[in-house]
């Protein structure tokens, strides 16, 4: 199945980025921005995996979208907070890189078909 192996393609995309975002924290002598970074590409990398598993279990993606998008802001917002709001723009990038692997990964497995 497609989507599977796109979710699990941009899910490790986004655990490496989020390894290699703490590591470049580290050398450039800033580690928590770095964790941030990684902590926004992992949170926005939970978002796919949540649709998989609503519709596995069956549930209409049509009712739980705004649901589910709910939940997810808030839970970026509140990881925002907790980052320090000076560093939350950092946690926005992170999670919209995560974003943009998700849609590069399935423009990829579009075009391989």
């Amino acid at each position: 199945m497609e989507t599977v192996r796109v979710v699990r393609t941009s899910s490790l995309v986004c655990l490496g980025g989020a390894v290699l975002c703490f590591l470049a924290g580290l050398t450039l002598g800033s580690p928590a921005g770095g964790a941030v970074v990684g902590l926004g590409l992992v949170l926005g990398a939970v978002n796919p995996l949540v649709v998989q598993l609503l519709l596995r279990l069956g549930l209409p993606a049509s009712s739980t979208n705004m649901t589910r998008l709910g939940v997810f802001s808030a839970v970026v917002v509140a990881a925002g907070f907790a980052a320090g709001v000076s560093r939350a723009w950092l946690l926005i990038i992170g999670v919209a890189a995560a974003q943009m692997v998700t849609a590069v990964t399935a423009a990829v497995e579009m075009i391989r078909r």
